[in-house]
């Protein structure tokens, strides 16, 4: 694609920066919102409810757990890199609709697509990092994520206040278009990385089967929703749900709220 060659030599750090830097552009697009919100709102006229569907919607909830739901099963069949690598072309497509807005459904169609574009990356991109880390060093590799994630609204933040202050939803919009940037550069360095390894052995030990005439069997939610793993599953949707439900609610609104 575009003449990149890629690099199998790449080292397994910048395999991690480079896939886990969607959590940048996941948590700055939703705390890009939230610091313009009351001036999209204005400029707008939107109401509770609308301003209620951008979160549900968008990164922040609703449309990245469809998007991850869709991105799983995509990954899973035609690879790591095609999801993560057409998923950024669409986020960048939702973010440049955000910065061009004039109307409502403008704006929500933006943040509906970079939110499932976001749930289907995130997926790829994190299931990417564990299975190319060092089996020595996963934890650390799938933990710097996160470092990503903090980052995105610290950065967002900051600059937020001398650009809202000086340009009003101007500023806003010039701080959705720096993720625009951010998300290119992210695109052209993965054209660079190779396909997960795990990934490329399971689809060849795959395609060796079906060439001997033998069907793969088919991993079921069932067969994972059992002993160990059931509880497993339980803890993290406990977790997760408890501290999205702040989380969530402070990263989208909290601003507003202040305000």
């Amino acid at each position: 694609m575009l003449g990149v060659k890629i690099d199998y030599h790449m080292s397994a750090w910048k395999k991690t920066l480079i896939a886990g830097l969607i959590s940048y552009i996941d948590a700055g697009s939703i705390v890009a919102g939230a610091s313009g919100l009351s001036m999209w709102q204005d400029y707008l006229g939107m109401s509770s409810v609308q301003m209620g569907l951008l979160a549900a919607l968008s990164s922040n909830t609703g449309g990245a757990a469809i998007g991850a739901l869709i991105g799983g099963k995509i990954c899973d069949k035609y690879g790591r890199k095609f999801v993560y690598n057409y998923a950024l072309l669409f986020y960048m497509v939702g973010v440049l609709m955000i910065c061009m807005a004039t109307n409502y459904p403008m704006f929500l169609l933006g943040y509906v697509i970079i939110g499932l574009m976001v749930g289907a990356d995130v997926v790829a991109s994190w299931t990417f990092i564990a299975e190319e880390a060092p089996s020595k060093d996963r934890a650390k590799h799938c933990g710097s994520a996160q470092v990503a994630w903090m980052l995105g609204p610290v950065v967002v933040f900051l600059a937020s206040i001398p650009l809202n202050s000086m340009f009003g939803l101007l500023g806003n919009r010039i701080i959705f278009a720096h993720l625009i940037v951010v998300a290119a550069w992210i695109w052209y360095q993965r054209l660079k990385m190779p396909e997960s390894t795990e990934w490329v052995e399971a689809h060849k030990r795959e395609q060796e089967l079906e060439a001997k005439g033998i069907k793969a069997r088919k991993v079921h939610y069932s067969d994972i929703l059992h002993g160990t793993c059931l509880k497993t599953v339980v803890m993290l949707c406990a977790v997760y749900t408890l501290w999205n439900l702040a989380a969530s609610t402070n990263g989208f609104f909290m601003p507003y709220v202040y305000e």
